[in-house]
């Protein structure tokens, strides 16, 4: 029961702080995969270090938008939106690849003494042309330990008696120290093509894993270019789970130019998933995905992007699992001197689940909305607003108690301004709001019915955001953010011992903090910090907190 518990409150935690329900720009993986599980340390450390070199690349851009119409400043912008994309698919290496290639450009651009030449590749985010052939190497050991701590705590005594085998505070410590290495090379210049390849080894008291990725682009003429990719990786736990699995990603993408300012792209992705042990919460699968994509590009003022993609996944052993994807989406960004921007996203897909139980499992087939907008206003060179915000509307075939409708909103408006050369600072309001369909749950009397039903409140919540960021260019880089939310499920039962609540009213803080610094050429330090709490405002529920730390040591040879 303790262990029972525990873990409640560990996916409550992780539920909370992902907005689980109300995934809205891409699913998390299905909970019978295991992925999310397998790979969230992974993937946090890949996505830092993804934002840490955002954030270089972003500062050049400002610094430099007077030249906005030269080869270099419309590449690296490209680069950047390219970088983008993938980083929204989680895939952070490849993300991390593109920006280091901007890096490398905006080095070659700061030391030219005359103009950069035009490249005639500058649409494609891989093309680049310089005086010669040019092979890059890098390698780096890793060394390092990430740190995790869990409290759960239950309410008032009255509580504490219906379980009397539980202690009323529980703790969960865990370190995991690893070590690895990294391997990166590059070869671009002096013709069409681009070659890149990138490893990664990793060893610890927990998990081994491996990835292995490899790019290769060519230009064919002027106009057209094609780009092959292929990412392999494996991951074996050490834990009495024996949870091992690999994973093959293949890319093979085309595009041609039309015109001066619009770009067209087809693309096909392959993927294959296989365990060691395959299980129902851990299935094999396949999974390909084709799409096209036409964009727009007036320079770097105004951009206009419309996308369809179509995936398949299939699960030879588990075909409940099975699923059908399409996937529309459209955006237009518009930027202006001042630090004045706009950008507003539309994504619609259907999700068709062909031999799923609806009315029993997850498995349901269902369409969704999402509407994304981000508008920033420069008052001066120095101050600003910025106003972010998105909804989600998601519609089952067959709404019921495990999969019902609901509608998610979040508005966000902050002033950022400039306090010192290097510091950026932010203050602002967030307001979130979900609302789900309760007409099947509420003529459901099965317990375990109305148990599932509890997690899908309605609620409401009203907060403040603050940020925090040093962008030096000394090698020092730093961003933290703050967030608190007041949090009110309006059918929330109050007062109540006996019943079990998993969302009580509740306050929330969350700060997270990500450090690098380049101590000189050979070394590098990066960190991460990120602490959640949970206070329940009634004397009957329990308190959450949860800590995270990750420290990571990089030593180029």
């Amino acid at each position: 029961m303790h262990t029972l518990l525990f873990c409640l409150a560990a996916l409550t935690v992780l539920a909370r702080q992902t907005d689980l329900f109300a995934q809205t720009q891409s699913d998390l993986p299905n909970p019978g995969t295991g992925a999310f599980a397998d790979t969230t340390l992974l993937e946090w450390s890949e996505a830092s270090a993804y934002q840490i070199a955002q954030l270089r690349v972003q500062r050049w851009l400002l610094r430099k938008h007077l030249q906005a119409e030269t080869s270099t400043y419309l590449n690296v912008v490209e680069i950047l939106r390219e970088a983008g994309s993938f980083a929204k698919e989680a895939d952070y290496i490849t993300a991390q690849m593109l920006l280091e290639t901007a890096l490398e450009l905006i080095a070659t651009d700061s030391k030219a003494s005359a103009p950069p030449q035009t490249s005639t590749q500058s649409w494609t985010p891989l093309s680049y042309s310089s005086s010669k052939p040019a092979w890059r190497w890098q390698h780096e050991a890793l060394l390092g330990i990430d740190l995790s701590r869990l409290e759960y705590e239950l309410g008032n005594e009255d509580l504490e008696l219906l379980y009397a085998n539980l202690e009323r505070r529980s703790v969960q410590d865990n370190a995991n120290p690893f070590a690895g290495a990294r391997f990166h090379v590059s070869r671009s210049g002096g013709t069409a093509w681009d070659l890149r390849a990138f490893s990664l080894l990793k060893t610890s008291r927990e998990y081994h894993n491996g990835l292995l990725e490899f790019a290769a682009q060519n230009a064919l003429g002027q106009e057209t270019n094609w780009r092959a990719e292929n990412r392999f990786e494996a991951t074996s736990y050490r834990d009495t789970s024996g949870l091992r699995y690999w994973q093959n990603t293949s890319l093979l993408q085309g595009g041609v130019k039309l015109g001066k300012h619009v770009t067209v792209e087809v693309g096909d992705e392959f993927r294959v998933r296989r365990y060691g042990a395959e299980k129902e919460f851990s299935p094999n699968y396949l999974h390909n995905e084709i799409g096209m994509r036409a964009v727009y590009s007036a320079g770097v003022a105004t951009r206009l992007e419309a996308r369809y993609q179509y995936g398949a996944r299939a699960h030879p052993r588990f075909s409940r699992e099975d699923y059908l994807e399409h996937r529309i989406e459209a955006s237009v960004s518009q930027h202006a001197l001042e630090s004045s921007a706009i950008f507003v996203q539309n994504i619609w897909r259907r999700r068709v689940y062909p031999l799923g139980v609806p009315d029993s499992t997850f498995q349901n087939t269902y369409q969704e909305e999402f509407l994304r907008a981000d508008l920033t206003i420069g008052f001066t060179e120095r101050a600003g607003l910025r106003l972010e915000g998105d909804l989600t509307l998601r519609q089952y075939e067959i709404p019921s108690v495990y999969t019902p409708d609901f509608l998610n909103a979040r508005i966000n408006p902050k002033l950022q301004f400039k306090i010192w050369k290097d510091w950026q600072a932010s203050f602002g309001y967030i307001f979130l709001l979900q609302v789900n369909s309760t007409k099947q749950a509420a003529s459901a009397d099965d317990p375990q019915l109305s148990f599932v039903h509890d997690f899908y409140e309605d609620y409401y919540a009203n907060g403040f955001t603050l940020g925090l960021d040093l962008l030096s260019t000394s090698g020092f880089l730093m961003s933290a953010s703050h967030v608190f939310e007041a949090r009110i499920y309006p059918d929330s039962p109050v007062g109540d011992a006996t019943a079990f609540n998993p969302n009580p009213n509740h306050n929330s803080n969350s700060f997270l903090l990500f450090l690098s610094w380049q101590i000189n050429p050979r070394w590098q330090l990066s960190a991460i910090a990120n602490f959640d709490s949970q206070i329940s405002r009634s004397e009957y529920s329990e308190d959450l907190r949860n800590t995270i730390f990750s420290l990571e040591t990089g030593y180029a040879f």
